[in-house]
């Protein structure tokens, strides 16, 4: 009885130690396992199955994170289910752990998928568009789209600010340099003729540059205005939001239009004090009946319409020419 059993236990042992081979032998090693899932995945984005195409992808990742393939096989899945915010978290990722490898194709689909998804919604493409160029700041055609948005949506001002960041960092510039002279063209055209809308006929003087060295036009207009009772000296930026009337001389005060023209006055740490525009000499008489002569001029200062008015008794030497305006300055804040 006992010999049975000792033989019945040799059995039971020499059965799990096949059985413990057959397992081993059975397990598939871990590259073997990537391997099989790759495959899986690309299969699945072939027939369109981006479902299961993720998950196949996701359990390369789960094995070894380090594997490329397998973000830009979930990128390719989440680009055909159009999520886009996933898509863009995983082109984040590809971008700061593979940061060597050439990724212009994958930024080329999303930023396809972007445009496609958001066709209609032009401040959620925008918003996108925004985190994509924290990714990669170089895309031409990044730029070149979000500035459409904007002129589409109006906002010449802004579209042209897009393409001025774009040129500071993109190699490729041509096309965002033709865009932004268009724009700037545009926009010139747009203050003209809002500008000339307040006055109730031609201006007698209008001045349009970027004169505080901003990177934005201002413009100032003076002439009659439209209740016909006064002269009216007129402000707007480059946006088109702050257009107002800053001065305003009565008909029978005999002011004078007396031109445009501008310099800069800097001091010696070459900070900007003021921009003069537009002057008016402005005629009229005081209690005696005595002619005196006020002179007005309009410009701009910390990016403001200003004014820096002085009699003609006044004399100002060059020298004192910087804390003279410094002290006499006016500003209009809006």
């Amino acid at each position: 009885m006992k010999k049975v059993n000792r033989i019945t236990n040799k059995i039971r042992l020499l059965m799990g130690i096949f059985c413990l081979f057959l397992l081993i032998g059975c397990q598939k090693s871990p590259e073997e396992v990537i391997r099989k899932q790759l495959e899986l995945g690309h299969r699945y984005l072939e027939e369109m199955k981006y479902e299961e195409a993720v998950i196949a992808f996701n359990k390369v990742i789960e094995i070894d994170p380090k594997v490329m393939e397998a973000y830009v096989g979930v990128l390719d899945a989440r680009i055909g289910l159009g999520d886009v915010d996933e898509a863009v978290g995983i082109l984040e990722i590809l971008y700061k752990s593979f940061p060597e490898n050439d990724l212009k194709e994958e930024l080329k689909n999303t930023c396809e998928l972007v445009s496609t998804e958001f066709s209609d919604d032009y401040e959620r493409c925008i918003e996108v568009y925004k985190r994509i160029l924290e990714i990669e700041p170089d895309l031409e055609a990044v730029y070149l789209d979000m500035s459409e948005l904007y002129e589409k949506q109006g906002m010449l001002d802004e579209a042209v600010t897009v393409l001025t960041s774009g040129k500071e960092k993109c190699n490729e510039k041509e096309q965002l340099t033709e865009k932004e002279g268009e724009l700037k063209k545009k926009i010139k055209e747009k203050l003209f003729s809002l500008i000339r809308e307040k006055f109730s006929e031609e201006p007698m003087g209008i001045s349009y540059d970027d004169f505080d060295l901003d990177g934005r036009h201002e413009i100032f207009a003076y002439g009659l205005s439209n209740d016909a009772l006064s002269y009216s000296v007129w402000f707007c930026d480059q946006s088109g939001k702050q257009c107002e009337e800053i001065y305003k001389f009565a008909v029978s005060d005999m002011s004078e239009y007396s031109g445009n023209g501008f310099f800069r006055p800097k001091d010696k740490d070459g900070k900007l004090y003021f921009c003069p525009v537009i002057t008016i000499n402005d005629n009229f008489g005081d209690t005696n009946h005595n002619m005196l002569r006020q002179y007005y001029i309009f410009g701009i200062a910390d990016q403001k319409p200003a004014l820096l008015s002085f009699d003609e008794n006044v004399n100002i030497p060059q020298a004192d020419i910087l804390p003279y305006l410094e002290n006499v300055i006016g500003k209009f804040n809006s």
